[in-house]
């Protein structure tokens, strides 16, 4: 295999780029507008001027954290892990602890009258694509922390896993399974030298 199909794609996560549309485009008006409130300081608004700044800092902060949700988060079926980007955090999940991987709709996934109102219109957007379910055997962090690091939509509800949800799943599903057979191959590799090795260290001891 050529070096350049060893390297792994990094699919970037359609959840996050809906999430980074849903929140840049208000946000970015309030910030400008704000911000110009600061510094014309129009004499009717002069008392409120420094009430302008936290909604300003807010906004700001909304801003920046939509453009990494935009363009810093993927999922990548890397040759050692299988690893999913947040604006924050990296999560890395070993292929040992991959049980099943399937595909589904995101919709059936999941469905309108299991979400509140405002994770129905993160979704609605979505239910038109298919997403690749990773079951796993334990996630290598508590389920409580996950949820506070990644986005609602990456967690199953009713599976231990992740939900993946990329515009070329089918792709990724192959890149997912190719991996994690090298990954088992490089292990069965390893423990077979390490089996040579010390058949050849019984024999040179007698």
């Amino acid at each position: 295999m050529s070096k350049k199909a060893r390297v792994a794609t990094k699919f970037p996560l359609l959840v996050y780029r809906r999430l980074a549309r849903m929140w840049f485009w208000p946000s970015a008006p309030l910030f400008v507008l704000t911000a110009v409130l600061i510094v014309w300081n129009p004499p009717l608004l002069s008392e409120l001027r420094w009430w302008f700044l936290p909604v300003t800092l807010i906004a700001a902060g909304v801003m920046v954290y939509a453009l990494l949700a935009r363009y810093t988060t993927y999922v990548q079926a890397h040759p050692h892990s299988l690893r999913v980007k947040a604006p924050f955090y990296r999560l890395s999940v070993s292929y040992g602890r991959l049980n099943i991987v399937r595909t589904v709709s995101f919709k059936t996934h999941f469905p309108p009258e299991s979400l509140s109102w405002t994770q129905r219109q993160l979704a609605e957007k979505l239910y038109g694509h298919s997403c690749i379910v990773v079951e796993l055997k334990g996630y290598p962090l508590s389920r409580g922390w996950l949820a506070i690091l990644l986005n609602r939509f990456l967690l199953p509800d009713k599976t231990t896993g992740l939900t993946l949800l990329v515009k070329d799943w089918m792709q990724l599903s192959n890149e997912i399974e190719g991996a994690r057979a090298e990954w088992v191959n490089r292990r069965l590799l390893k423990r077979r030298a390490q089996s040579d090795e010390r058949t050849v260290e019984k024999i040179l001891c007698k």
